[in-house]
């Protein structure tokens, strides 16, 4: 007997039993090309696995299902209405490109050999959304000393911080703070230079908020495109080359956006809130100078925001995490003018960034850049 038990064994480790019928559960619209598209998929994958079960919910013209629909997307913790939206145990798929195809498929096959909870059927018996625990078995890493961790949790805030802090070394807005800074040390009024100066980098960093929060809601939509996120890519990878070439060509490293007459009109503005006899109306001049030259910066340093927010988009974090993500982005931004300013007040010199270190960050910010893209196009 003992010797059967061997082979018995073995034979269960390579042919493990099944776990039973697998349902996905797909949420559609009528007249929705990506869905029609995914219908035509699911077809052909119900021959492959005849045993799949795949329930079809239309959501534009069904009410009831419209609900079900939020209901489910709440117990994931995703509150967007777009469709096609597939589910299979507690595993979710927004939109539809090729990519899906191998992810379900892959993920059908583990189901075969795994307990997949239908949790969409738990939400129709219970009729509100339920607390799951969704499935990371595919963004955790493991490793002999440090042990298993998230990448999506990990990898996205270290990408904040060094994204945020390279995009902060933008020529086209430190050169406008060096001038105020300039300006400031030749007040006599200590505590007006810091709120004068705080107001300019806490101007810059609401302003920076407004545009990456604006940017969030725009690659949502830009993320069920598939040929606008590949041109998306594209634009960001062509703009990294550009980085690359500066860096290494260049002996001056500066802002190519704005020009001499545009710098002196706003090195006139700022002549001119500073000497505002009014406090109230020299601080609503500042913030009035910081929007200009973040708009100005925006335009030469797109590629960071609009890649971190295409990420945050793909990756399906909630509004409190992306949030979060976007607010240490901000912070690590704003960090070289914090220490620029806070060195020059505590010293009464102006100090700036060399044009040595200027260069070293565009090749970085380069290689990210091209890095990011590629990621963003072949995901």
């Amino acid at each position: 007997m003992k010797k059967f038990v061997l082979p018995i064994l073995l034979m269960l480790f390579l042919f493990p039993l099944k776990a039973g019928a697998t349902t996905i559960s797909f949420f559609y619209g009528e007249g929705c090309p990506h869905c029609a598209k995914e219908k035509t998929f699911l077809k052909e994958l119900q021959e492959e696995y005849p045993d799949i079960k795949i329930d079809y919910y239309e959501t534009w013209y069904n009410e009831e299902n419209s609900d079900l629909l939020k209901k489910v997307k709440e117990s994931f913790s995703e509150y967007h209405s777009y469709v096609p939206y597939t589910v299979i145990g507690n595993k979710t798929w927004t939109g539809y490109q090729e990519t899906v195809e191998s992810e379900i498929r892959s993920y059908i096959k583990a189901c075969q050999y795994k307990e997949c909870t239908d949790i969409v059927e738990k939400v129709k018996e219970t009729g509100e959304s339920v607390t799951i625990q969704q499935d990371t078995s595919r963004e955790t890493v493991t490793l002999p000393v440090f042990g298993t961790f998230s990448v999506k949790k990990v990898t996205v805030p270290l990408l904040a911080v060094l994204m945020g802090f390279l995009d902060g070394f933008n020529p086209c807005a430190m050169w406008v703070l060096l001038f105020l800074i300039s300006m400031l040390l030749g007040m006599k009024d200590r505590k007006k230079m810091w709120l004068l100066g705080s107001t300019f980098i806490a101007g810059s960093g609401f302003i920076y908020f407004l545009f990456l929060t604006s940017w969030l809601k725009l690659a949502t939509t830009v993320n069920q495109l598939i040929i606008l996120r590949i041109c998306l890519g594209g634009f960001a990878a062509l703009f990294g080359i550009y980085e690359l070439v500066t860096a290494l060509r260049k002996k001056e490293v500066g802002c190519t956006v704005t020009n001499q007459k545009q710098r002196k009109k706003i090195m006139g503005l700022i002549k001119r809130y500073l000497h505002e006899q009014s406090f109230v109306l020299a601080c609503i001049g500042i913030l009035f100078v910081s929007f200009l030259v973040n708009l100005i910066e925006f335009a030469c340093s797109a590629g960071f925001p609009v890649l971190f927010t295409q990420i945050l988009s793909m990756l399906n974090f909630n509004q409190a995490e992306s949030l979060g993500l976007i607010l240490i982005y901000i912070l690590f931004y704003l960090i070289d003018d914090i220490i620029v300013f806070v060195i020059s007040m505590k010293t009464l010199k102006a100090f700036g960034i060399s044009n040595k270190w200027q260069k070293y960050t565009k090749l970085i910010s380069g290689i990210l850049l091209i890095v990011v893209a590629l990621y963003l196009i072949f995901q």
